[in-house]
């Protein structure tokens, strides 16, 4: 069995936390049909939805790679509660609070249209601590849906996806992350442009534009939209695809570590 650090410090809902475990994933992809202890000794902090992308490497890796993942339950349990209660870690239960924290994680395969709607409006937009009204609340479900379909379409992968959450009591924002390992926004998106994209940076930009790879489909509106519902709530829009970092207020054209899929976190402002 390998031994193998998530690494030190805190893994938050940022570029740092992301590259951490995206480097945890580079460190897993070097061994083949093996066991991996994954070591949470040095980590003092991780944010209950980073277990979406954390669980979408998990799987990849386990089928890809035939890896088997081992945790210290006794860590887990006594420092990282979080990941029992948001379902990371099963097999310990939790007396449930009238306000709850976490968004539990769930995993989609990519024809289950359904249960990702009822998740977003039941799970997500239903959270007792958002204050959102109805009509932003269906704009909202319809930008994530087509999101999703997006992946359906345009991230050939078979993988599920990933969608996690957790409210911070402390600064009053909610952080929500939706994670495909698929192909990422480049590849569908330069061949429907025929070349005319040709890096990360600039395909995350035309899919915020509004545009979309749908022929004959007016579309492309869901990033949009999460989008001006980001900026005129005050809350922060994250999208990750290959080597490109985006949020709504900064465009970083680079990753040390590029992902091999798509991120896309919201972080609701919650005061």
């Amino acid at each position: 069995m390998k031994n193998l650090k998530l690494g030190s410090g805190e893994i938050l809902t940022n570029e740092e936390g992301y590259l951490k475990l995206i480097a945890f994933y580079d460190q897993c992809q070097e061994f083949r049909s093996d066991q991996i202890l994954i070591g949470f000794e040095e980590i003092s902090w991780i944010d209950g939805n980073m277990a979406a992308l954390l669980m979408a490497i998990i799987s990849k890796l386990a089928k890809e790679n035939n890896l088997v993942f081992f945790v210290d339950q006794d860590i887990i349990q006594s420092r990282f509660n979080i990941l029992i209660r948001n379902g990371w870690l099963t097999g310990v239960e939790f007396v449930q609070r009238e306000n709850k924290t976490e968004i539990k994680l769930t995993g989609f395969q990519k024809d289950e249209d359904g249960k990702f709607i009822n998740f977003i409006e039941n799970d997500l937009l239903s959270n007792q601590n958002l204050n959102i009204n109805e009509p932003a609340k269906g704009r909202l479900v319809d930008a994530f849906l087509e999101l999703f379909c997006n992946v359906q379409k345009h991230a050939r992968t078979d993988f599920p996806i990933f969608a996690c959450g957790q409210f911070n009591t402390r600064v009053k924002r909610l952080s929500f992350t939706l994670v495909d390992c698929g192909v990422g926004y480049l590849s569908p998106i330069r061949e429907f442009t025929g070349g005319e994209v040709s890096t990360s940076p600039e395909a995350i930009m035309w899919a915020l534009s509004g545009n979309t790879t749908k022929m004959g489909t007016p579309g492309g509106l869901g990033l949009k939209e999460i989008q001006r519902f980001c900026t005129e709530s005050g809350s922060e829009f994250v999208i990750i695809s290959g080597g490109a970092y985006w949020t709504n207020y900064q465009l970083f054209p680079t990753l040390t570590k590029p992902f091999c899929g798509t991120i896309v976190n919201v972080i609701f402002d919650c005061k």
